[in-house]
């Protein structure tokens, strides 16, 4: 498996997410045509820890991991957007445990940021977004 299959997995295994999202959890942007609320993930960066013998295998990832609203036509409200987002930091603030295959040792959130995400063209296609940076620890 990878991080990535992990995050999504936790996501969607997580009944607050869930119950907002359904299964609309994705990888770097929110698929056109997908009007309802969702999460987006991506992986900004990451570091390995090292000793003196080499890598320990633990690296430590940076995820901004975005709650998004549904699309203004559809309903999408910015309280919707905060709803998902708190059930994104109750879920990520402390997680450790295995899903997706992987052995996450543990996460901490670093960075909260509202998310631009005005649709020029159409502002009914708008959507509310916040985001959580999380340092995620896990085995590799």
């Amino acid at each position: 498996m990878s991080l990535d299959q992990a995050i999504h997995d936790a996501c969607l295994a997580d009944s607050a997410v869930a119950n907002i999202v359904s299964t609309r959890v994705y990888p770097m942007y929110v698929p056109q045509g997908e009007t309802g609320a969702a999460v987006v993930y991506h992986i900004i960066s990451g570091d390995d820890e090292y000793v003196c013998d080499g890598a320990v295998g633990l690296p430590d990832i940076r995820v901004q991991i975005t709650a998004f609203s549904a699309q203004l036509r559809d309903g999408g409200t910015h309280v919707q957007c905060v709803e998902l987002y708190r059930a994104l930091v109750a879920l990520w603030k402390h997680y450790v445990g295995t899903v997706g295959g992987e052995t996450i040792q543990g996460t901490h959130i670093i960075k909260h940021a509202d998310i631009d995400s005005f649709d020029d063209k159409d502002e009914n296609a708008s959507r509310w977004g916040r985001a959580i940076d999380v340092i995620v620890s896990y085995e590799e």
